[in-house]
């Protein structure tokens, strides 16, 4: 449990650097997205930023705060009697801010740029779906189709940039927050004697990790299924205008959304992103460490 913990804390340090290694084509595709009109919240990716930036402050006074109603404080400062009670909560609070700030504030700082720009995809998504859903079916014609699939491409671009630059760092992140996940679990299965200070670092790291690895499944993974409703939508519309004109030779554009393999992100081709798979990663993890216990 004790390497798995470590391991997670090393890791937002390989994540940042690849994504500094990926800079430039990031900002390619944010300032895309600046171009674009799409309907996204950011309202909700604000008061996430927020609740992360201020959750090491918060951690930091309450684990501070805790510990130092414990008889023996030198075990948080490596044995050493640092003196005054003020400059001891001053040094155990500067200590787990840096602890929290480096996992999982980090992981969860990346984790939120990797959901901000797939709720822009489902965003471009739902507004393209509206738009075909708009079209009355006389005036929904090979013109209109052609720049329905014309916009179905651009969109598509982004998707796989989107892959090819987050497929690793998203990795990163999921496995990150497995370790994590691994620890929490089995030192809670090991049923310790756990003091309060513990007690109240084990429930921010639960707060962290495992919000922010449903998060990221439950947002990348809504991409394929606004994806599949915008197949419907499309073919609904067309298979019904092809109905109410009584001409099958008309031209069958629709088959170019159809025939597409359906997109889904994925976390560097070792596991899709999608709503399914959260579930059965749980419950592997679930089984995986309490066999790792009982050994």
């Amino acid at each position: 449990m004790i390497s798995a913990y470590l391991i997670s804390c090393s890791l937002p340090a390989v994540s940042y650097h690849v994504m500094r290694c990926r800079g430039k084509e990031i900002a390619l595709l944010l300032q895309e997205f600046s171009h674009l009109s799409c309907s996204t919240y950011d309202r909700k990716g604000d008061m996430l930023l927020i609740i992360i930036c201020c959750m090491p402050f918060l951690f930091s006074i309450s684990v501070t705060a805790t510990s130092i109603m414990t008889k023996d404080t030198e075990q948080f400062t490596y044995g050493y009697d640092v003196g005054s009670t003020p400059l001891k909560t001053f040094v155990l609070g500067l200590k787990f801010f840096l602890y929290f700030l480096l996992h999982p504030t980090l992981n969860n700082l990346f984790a939120l740029l990797y959901c901000t720009i797939c709720m822009r995809c489902r965003a471009l998504i739902r507004d393209l779906k509206a738009e075909v859903m708009q079209y009355q079916l006389e005036s929904f014609n090979v013109s209109k189709q052609f720049d329905i699939l014309r916009q179905k491409e651009k969109l598509d671009s982004i998707l796989d940039r989107t892959e090819s630059i987050f497929s690793l760092s998203s990795f990163l992140i999921i496995i990150t927050n497995i370790l994590s996940c691994s620890s929490i679990l089995g030192t809670t299965l090991l049923g310790a004697d756990l003091q309060l200070h513990v007690v109240t670092q084990w429930l921010f790291y639960t707060i962290g990790v495992f919000g922010c690895l449903l998060t990221v499944f439950w947002v990348a993974g809504g991409i394929s299924i606004e994806l599949k409703e915008f197949k419907d939508a499309y073919y609904n519309k067309a298979c019904a205008r092809m109905l109410k004109s009584g001409i099958p030779e008309e031209p069958r554009m629709e088959r170019w959304v159809l025939d597409k393999p359906d997109f889904v992100l994925t976390g560097y081709g070792i596991f899709s992103y999608t709503r399914n798979t959260l579930l059965a990663m749980v419950g592997a993890l679930l089984t995986y460490t309490i066999l790792v216990v009982n050994k």
